[in-house]
């Protein structure tokens, strides 16, 4: 196993140490009071190549460039490129092998009427199969307008496209991490974490957490369902109020949405990971309030434009940075991966395996055979990632590779589960004193 680690944001790292100057970043303004400043950039317009903070979810093969050749066509394995993504309107591209930075840009670079949009979501959806890719700008204002849109790959006939869906002035400005799609939607959901007065304190309070609205038990939830293909918004919805970071699949059943993700009661949990609260020496629970995994079914999409009422069913399984057997995104899914907490760790202390089907059989008190555990005393994992067997024809036939940081020896290691089982398999630890991985929220299995 060969480990590299590249840090792309050089210049930006440099212009605080001599300035002692930072832009807006998610949580505190103090640096040294937070760690979403490692994960989260900061609401600014600037295309310096090392000078951003843009490092949270990754994406191979993103769906901008030329027409492909036959050495980059879409059904080679293989890496084309390596996009990093943030939930500022920002993005910068990779080198694959290297890591190294190549260019920094927005999506207003690759849509010119997208300009002057501050606010995006990390983690935009992808279709498996076309590759087209779903997201959202925020623009600030009076009023908040969210412009919806895909991006549209490449093929050996022409090259990339996109094409705008929708555009929402009936919400409020809000801090939306993630976006979800079906076969026949892109499903845009406003959930509560509202900034005031639509986002014109960020300026002056440097960082979004302190930005938030308090929470109003009153405000709904909104869904807006949006045609894939011919773009317009199909169909409004609401349900009850709950704050979010992750979706973990969505899929058309009929004439039904069906969206499984991670809920909050509230979005109280930000303050949970400010680096004091994270600190082994002060730390004395997890995420508070915890998560639980959550499904909302949106009935009848087409059966009236008037506004509809999404059914919520929560459950008490805590389940964060979800992920699935890739396959089987934007169908229906068995099985969940995902870290989780016992109040062992400040922040979360074991690898969850959550059959959804046995779960939502008995949301309310779930069977124990809904839940597999992997877990080792004193150790923090990072987020689970699935990866196929070749050929495999069983959802969960496959591994299971997450970074592990051992407390005592301090020391990381990749650590590898088989996927049915839930037992170890293999693990490889990096060598060499004082050499940690650092701890990071979102990663990519990538076949070179």
């Amino acid at each position: 196993m060969f480990y590299r680690s590249r840090r792309t944001c050089d210049e930006y790292i440099q212009n605080i140490q001599n300035t002692g100057r930072v832009n807006n970043t998610f949580g505190q303004k103090d640096l040294c009071d937070s760690m979403f400043y490692k994960f989260f950039t900061m609401f600014k317009s600037d295309s310096a190549d090392t000078n951003r903070n843009v490092q949270v979810t990754l994406t191979p093969n993103f769906p901008v460039g030329p027409k492909l050749t036959e050495q980059s066509h879409r059904n080679k394995a293989g890496v084309r490129n390596l996009y990093v993504k943030s939930d500022a309107n920002a993005l910068r591209s990779l080198d694959p092998v290297t890591l190294d930075p190549v260019e920094s840009l927005n999506y207003a670079t690759i849509i010119p009427e997208l300009k002057g949009a501050a606010s995006t979501a990390a983690h935009p959806a992808v279709d498996p199969d076309t590759g087209e890719l779903f997201n959202f700008v925020l623009n600030f204002g009076r009023s908040a307008t969210y412009t919806l849109f895909k991006l549209i790959p490449a093929t050996v006939e022409k090259a990339s496209t996109h094409k705008i869906l929708a555009t929402i002035t009936d919400a409020p400005a809000a801090y939306i991490h993630s976006v979800c799609l079906t076969r026949k939607y892109f499903v845009f959901c406003v959930w509560q974490a509202d900034y005031k007065l639509n986002g014109a304190t960020i300026p002056y309070q440097k960082n979004l957490c302190e930005a938030f609205s308090a929470w109003n038990p009153n405000r709904k939830t909104l869904w807006y369902i949006v045609d894939r293909d011919e773009g317009g918004v199909v169909r409004k919805f609401e349900s009850a109020p709950f704050f979010a970071f992750h979706h973990i699949n969505s899929y058309d059943e009929g004439d039904d949405v069906v969206v499984d993700l991670v809920t909050f009661p509230t979005h109280e949990v930000v303050h949970s990971f400010y680096l004091d609260m994270l600190r082994s020496s002060t730390a004395t629970k997890g995420l508070d309030p915890p998560p639980s995994v959550t499904r909302i079914r949106l009935p009848k999409v087409t059966e009236s434009q008037s506004v509809g009422t999404g059914i919520i069913t929560k459950t008490p399984i805590f389940l964060e940075l979800p992920t699935i057997a890739p396959g089987y995104s934007l169908r229906p899914n068995k099985y969940a991966y995902g870290v989780s907490g016992r109040d062992l760790s400040s922040l979360w202390d074991c690898i969850l395996k959550v059959d959804l089907e046995a779960l939502h059989s008995n949301p309310a008190a779930p069977p124990e055979m809904a839940i597999k555990c992997y877990e080792r005393p004193k150790c923090t994992p990072s987020e689970p990632i699935f990866v196929p067997r070749p050929g495999a024809t069983k959802e969960d036939d496959g591994v299971v590779l997450f970074v592990e940081l051992d407390g005592v020896k301090g020391k990381s290691a990749l650590v590898v589960i088989d996927a049915q089982s839930f037992k170890e398999i293999g693990r490889a630890e990096v060598e060499g004193k004082g050499i940690v991985i650092p701890h990071g929220f979102h990663g990519v299995w990538c076949n070179y």
